[in-house]
C-alpha cells in the first residue's frame, strides 16, 4: 500500500510538472518566433515612461504598451510605424489583450476597460461595487466568460483576501464571486488567473 501511495504522490506531482510547464511554453515561443524580427527603440515624450505590461496584437503587428504614471495606452504597428494613445483608465493599466477588435485592460482604479480597437472609444466597462485593483484577468477559450482577479480589500479594509468574479462576456454581469485567498503575506502584491486545460490557477 505504502509503494502503491508513493508511485501515486509521484504521478501527481509529475503531472503538475507537466501542465505548469506547458503554461508557461508561450513565453518561449514568443521570443523565438518574434525577438529576431524587429529592433524597436521608442523616443519622446511619454510622461515618464516605466514599462507596466507589453501586448503583441499579432493581426495587426502592433505593440500595446502600458505604463506605471498614468493609464496610457500606447499602439506601435510595427510594419507602418504608426503610433496611437488612449487613456480610459483613471490610473496605471495592469494587463492589456485584444479579442474581437476589442482592447480589454484592467487597471488599479478597480474597472476592466473594453475599447474598440480602431476608435479607441470604450464601448464596455466591467465594474462591481466592491471591486478593488485589477491586476490581471483571462478569457475563456471558448470566450463566452471572463475571469477578474481583484484586491477587494482595497474597498473592504476588514477583508485581507483576494477575489475571482466569473464575468459573462455577452451581459457584462457578474456570475460568480470566488474567494481566491484567505490573505496576503506581503504588502507587494501579484496577483494573477490562468486557465489551462479546464482547469484555473491562481496566484496571490
Amino acid at each position: 500500500m505504502k509503494d502503491e501511495k508513493n508511485k501515486h504522490n509521484k504521478l501527481v506531482s509529475s503531472n503538475k510538472f507537466e501542465e505548469l510547464s506547458s503554461l508557461m511554453k508561450y513565453e518561449n515561443d514568443f521570443r523565438d518566433k518574434y525577438s529576431n524580427e524587429y529592433d524597436i527603440r521608442l523616443a519622446g515624450n511619454f510622461g515618464g515612461l516605466s514599462l507596466r505590461y507589453v501586448y503583441f496584437y499579432e493581426k495587426d503587428k502592433t505593440l500595446l504598451i502600458s505604463n506605471t504614471s498614468n493609464g496610457n495606452v500606447h499602439l506601435i504597428n510595427l510594419q507602418t510605424g504608426s503610433f496611437r494613445t488612449f487613456a480610459n483608465h483613471r490610473t496605471t493599466v495592469r494587463k492589456i489583450a485584444v479579442l474581437n477588435n476589442d482592447i480589454i485592460t484592467s487597471s488599479w482604479d478597480g474597472t476592466i476597460c473594453f475599447s474598440n480597437y480602431y476608435s479607441l472609444k470604450p464601448v464596455k466597462i466591467l465594474k462591481d461595487k466592491y471591486m478593488g485593483r485589477c491586476p490581471y484577468f483571462n478569457v475563456t477559450p471558448d470566450k463566452r466568460f471572463l475571469l477578474s482577479f481583484t484586491y477587494d480589500s482595497d474597498k473592504i479594509p476588514e477583508e485581507s483576501g483576494n477575489v475571482l468574479r466569473k464575468w459573462s462576456l455577452k451581459t457584462g454581469k457578474v456570475l460568480k464571486n470566488v474567494k481566491a485567498s484567505d490573505e496576503m503575506y506581503s504588502s507587494c502584491k501579484s496577483g494573477a488567473v490562468l486557465i489551462h486545460r479546464n482547469r484555473i490557477y491562481t496566484c496571490k
